[in-house]
């Protein structure tokens, strides 16, 4: 027996309030228990007798704050985050091994080491690179507005995580070592290690987010 809109609503809102709030884990969750209901419902099982044992086999558990399916979305969370992170490192690799990406990185530092002595200018570009990259990343959260996404947030860790490692070369021989980090020649080393890792990144977040996003907005239009 297939289900109403107002039903598989039901089921959605019930997820909500049971602690789903990332709408990708949502929808994989409320695949299964559809399934399962429509199975049931056969056997002139109630409906929403259906839907509470079709969720209770999917993992939703009770407790002192009343129920949750806290062990299947943690599950599914380290799941999702292993699945992009070989995404993103394959990406990676296969970007960097493109022969346009390599002479774009042997000009990149062509122009770096001409200018490596000038401590304006290499302050000035990564000054330009910082906010650049920060520009590009609130136009696609401005423009692609779309609910809270599990695979999003891993996309956004990944493609962002240079800018972790720019904090470790910054204060990391300034802490230890006494090293005057803001030195030309210091400079010079960070730009070039950070801007190509930024920007490979940068591509994988809107090529990811692109994607995702696509796939929201077609599960929204079968919605309505």
């Amino acid at each position: 027996m297939e289900l109403t809109k107002e039903q598989i609503q039901h089921i959605e809102n019930r997820l909500i309030k049971d602690g789903v709030k990332y709408w990708d884990i949502r929808i994989e969750m409320l695949d299964h228990i559809i399934s399962d209901v429509e199975n049931t419902l056969n056997n002139d099982t109630p409906f929403k007798e259906s839907v509470q044992n079709a969720m209770v086999k999917l993992g939703w558990k009770e407790n002192f704050n009343g129920s949750n399916f806290e062990g299947i979305i943690q599950q599914r969370t380290k799941d999702i985050a292993k699945k992009y992170r070989n995404i993103f490192w394959n990406d990676l690799k296969a970007t960097m091994q493109k022969p346009k990406n390599i002479l774009l990185f042997a000009l990149l530092f062509l122009f770096l080491f001409i200018f490596k002595e000038n401590e304006i200018v290499l302050k000035y570009t990564l000054f330009t690179f910082i906010v650049s990259n920060l520009i590009l990343v609130l136009f696609y959260l401005y423009k692609y507005q779309m609910l809270r996404s599990v695979q999003l947030n891993f996309v956004l860790q990944l493609s962002t995580f240079s800018i972790s490692i720019f904090n470790f070369i910054i204060f990391f021989p300034k802490v230890l070592f006494k090293y005057d980090v803001f030195g030309s020649e210091y400079l010079f080393l960070v730009l070039f290690l950070i801007i190509p890792i930024s920007l490979l990144g940068l591509k994988f977040f809107i090529k990811e987010y692109q994607k995702i996003n696509t796939t929201y907005q077609k599960l929204i239009s079968s919605c309505n």
